[in-house]
């Protein structure tokens, strides 16, 4: 999980006069973000010698695409997702190229968005039209968003001996026909821990088929799995699925990941969707592009672990959260919108005992020690810890 994004502004004076050959770097000055951590931003106006750019001609090609290094000077090691952004002057973002993945920065070590220096041209930034140089300096802002050990992870419940059961299909009762594929399962197994897919199956048997159209046949097969196994090795697998290019990565992580969590959502398998929203989250996709989406999808899905976390992100970005496309589908729930003014406005004063201000990974992690469910928006946790009349987990 990504803590709230820290904002650290790098300053660059009289940037259109800076040389500009390839190799040629300057360092800025070092800067703190929330955290503690000091950070230094350097910056080649000219690119990187020997990193191939289709937009430089010579060294002198105002054409050629700036690269950025950010480096930590700091004395620990730190996990973070990185965003660098460029506003014009009057504060609206002109330039944003956030990372998939977290990265591990070490003393004096480095991070090197490899594909950055490609997107934004030197030209563009002394070009006076866009408006981006404040009083000749270059301002880039930096989104350092740390990533917080998940200490709570949905616990393996099934035997070995189920894993046999599912490979061999030995005495397979039911037949699911999912977009055209057959899966084979024992309806016991399914009465014992699916009770929702179970009910579909109470007048078929091996030689009449349920069709299953509202689902992937690999992601109901993880279902299956899941049931049998309780484990979430191939979920995990599904996750990573992507392609070279960063844009698509994020954007077929979030597809998978958003078709896991409805399946699991849809057949009551909780364990699978609380596994699947940590991984998300841990994983630190949420970013300027998509956090509404993820909040209003985490809302919905009733995921307070994934909804904390794009809650926190656009605590942290709120302005330009707000000025994104985006925010018209946010802005139309004013439930929505009051708490993430609640979450700007860090006020603890406004929750009424220690428990409501308590993370979500942390309830959970109670919940699961008192033997209590551990599913259920943020409110249902909390009210579960402080209520006599508790519902116990079901394993």
């Amino acid at each position: 999980m990504a803590s709230k994004p820290s904002i650290v502004r790098f300053k660059f004076v009289n940037f259109e006069n800076l040389p500009h050959s390839p190799g040629y770097f300057i360092n800025s000055s070092d800067m703190k973000d929330r955290d503690g951590n000091v950070w230094k931003l350097r910056i080649y106006p000219g690119g990187m010698a020997g990193v191939h750019n289709t937009d430089a001609h010579n060294i002198n090609d105002n054409g050629a695409a700036i690269s950025l290094s950010l480096l930590l000077q700091s004395v620990k090691t730190v996990t973070a997702s990185i965003a660098f952004i460029v506003r014009d002057a009057v504060g609206n973002v002109y330039h944003y190229d956030a990372c998939d993945d977290t990265d591990t920065f070490a003393v004096q070590g480095n991070f090197l968005r490899s594909d950055y220096h490609y997107r934004l041209k030197r030209s563009e930034i002394v070009e006076e039209s866009n408006n981006i140089l404040l009083d000749g300096a270059l301002i880039v802002h930096v989104e350092i968003q740390t990533r917080i050990v998940m200490t709570f992870q949905p616990p393996n419940t099934s035997a070995g001996i189920m894993k046999r059961i599912l490979e061999s299909k030995e005495d397979a009762d039911v037949v699911f026909y999912v977009r055209g594929m057959s899966i084979l399962a024992h309806k016991l197994i399914l009465k014992m821990n699916a009770p929702i897919l179970f009910s579909l199956c109470k007048n078929h048997n091996m030689d009449t088929p349920i069709s299953i159209e509202d689902t992937s046949p690999e992601v109901f097969r993880i279902i299956i799995q899941y049931i049998y196994i309780g484990e979430t090795s191939e979920a995990m697998k599904l996750l990573q699925l992507g392609k070279e290019n960063e844009a698509d990565k994020i954007e077929v992580r979030a597809a998978m990941g958003k078709e896991l969590i409805d399946a699991a959502d849809r057949y009551g398998i909780v364990g699978l969707k609380l596994s699947v929203e940590t991984a998300l989250v841990d994983r630190c996709i949420i970013n300027l592009d998509n956090a509404v989406d993820w909040l209003l999808f985490a809302d919905a899905k009733n995921c307070p672990l994934l909804k904390e976390a794009a809650t926190n992100y656009c605590a942290g970005m709120v302005k330009d959260v707000l000025n994104s496309k985006a925010s018209e589908q946010l802005k139309q729930s004013p439930r929505l919108l009051s708490e993430l003014l609640l979450a700007v406005s860090n006020d603890s004063n406004d929750c009424f005992d220690e428990t409501s201000q308590m993370s979500v990974n942390d309830l959970r992690a109670k919940l699961y020690e008192k033997g209590l469910d551990v599913d259920g928006s943020k409110e249902t946790l909390v009210t579960r810890i402080n209520t006599p009349n508790k519902r116990q987990r079901v394993e």
